[in-house]
């Protein structure tokens, strides 16, 4: 009887992460083989906390990370499916994607079709763990809402050296990724303005990958062999 390795297995099916948080969100994260098994490797390693709060993370589409409080999950599933067209595509849990305007006029429409639609993302999104809070609509009648501006905030000007407060380091002598981080996220805003958040009140940090890790140390985190080099005729 044929037998199928890991690996390949990995290699055959598209891969989706569901993760459910205490307040009743469910995330969900579609990721490449390399990712999913980066991510099954720290969980697997995650035996014990010495931190109040800390946090897991997983590389997605559109070459950005996740962060995700762990005193916020209930649960976390690895869910996988035959590969249908395209696979790994960004999964907007928060609402921030936005797209291009399609033309109006009715030639240009056409001729759009056949082209690529063009996404944007704020480079750093934050969803808060905020509680609800109890509103009263008439009296003896009262409505769970959410707190003053809502449970997300997005950012999208942000340079490199504007966000601090964590960090993602490979230590050799363990062989393992390491999450280092302060007690606040600090980072300049939209409007110029500089902010410290407390990292233990933040249910979920996304951003761009550049701001944590470089191309060289992206391919060593996902374990990806180095490419070859081609030999030189003599």
């Amino acid at each position: 009887m044929a037998t199928i390795t890991q690996d390949d297995f990995d290699n055959a099916v598209s891969h989706t992460i569901r993760i459910e948080l205490k307040d009743g969100s469910v995330l969900f994260f579609n990721v490449i083989a390399e990712a999913k098994k980066a991510f099954a490797k720290l969980l697997r390693n995650d035996t014990h906390s010495e931190l109040e709060y800390e946090f897991l993370w997983i590389y997605i589409p559109e070459d950005r990370f996740v962060f995700i409080n762990k005193n916020e999950i209930i649960r976390i599933t690895f869910c996988f499916e035959p590969i249908f067209g395209e696979i790994a595509e960004y999964v907007d849990n928060f609402n921030v994607q936005e797209k291009t305007d399609m033309p109006t006029d009715e030639v240009d429409e056409f001729e759009a079709a056949a082209e690529e639609v063009e996404f944007y993302l704020p480079q750093l999104v934050i969803m808060h763990n905020r509680q609800l809070e109890n509103g009263e609509i008439v009296p003896g009648v009262t409505m769970k809402t959410e707190g003053y501006f809502g449970n997300v905030s997005s950012y999208s000007s942000l340079n490199l050296d504007d966000f601090n407060g964590l960090g993602l380091v490979f230590f050799e002598d363990r062989e393992e990724w390491i999450l280092l981080a302060e007690n606040y996220i600090q980072f300049v805003d939209d409007d110029g303005e500089e902010n410290f958040m407390p990292l233990k009140n933040l249910s979920v940090i996304e951003m761009e990958r550049l701001f944590l890790l470089s191309d060289e140390e992206l391919d060593k985190y996902l374990e990806r062999k180095p490419k070859k080099q081609p030999k030189r005729k003599k």
